[in-house]
């Protein structure tokens, strides 16, 4: 599964695919997960890995053997807790092509209910 893994890597950092990543990001109809099954589809096939769980055995290796974009992924584990007021002063808002800033907690309690917070990103 090491040899899968260095594969990903290689193709993942090819001026092919970091076009296709380009593409896909710069498209309303696409992203660039799509992207990243297809390369692994294509490592797998490659190499001949088979079965119901080969991307799971492919992601566990990319652990295992700390492929690059496993190391350099900048995501962590946030320090909020339920309750905890969200220390953001302002935040862009993006809407209809139009920027502005607004205070979050403003924001969020104007709703006047409960409500829930997801935020996320990806330099992948």
């Amino acid at each position: 599964m090491e040899l899968a893994v260095r594969r990903e890597e290689e193709l993942r950092r090819s001026e092919e695919i970091q076009k296709l990543y380009t593409e896909a990001e710069n498209s309303e109809l696409t992203d660039w997960i799509g992207v990243t099954m297809k390369l692994r589809a294509q490592v797998l096939d490659e190499l001949g890995i088979t079965g119901p769980n080969r991307f799971t055995f492919l992601e566990y290796a990319a652990r295992k053997y700390k492929a690059f974009y496993v190391t350099q992924n900048l995501a962590k584990r946030c320090l909020l807790e339920i309750g905890m007021e969200f220390p953001c002063l302002k935040l862009p808002v993006y809407h209809m092509g139009s920027q502005k800033s607004c205070h979050l907690g403003e924001s969020l309690n104007s709703l006047g209910k409960p409500y829930h917070l997801l935020i996320s990103g990806s330099i992948s």
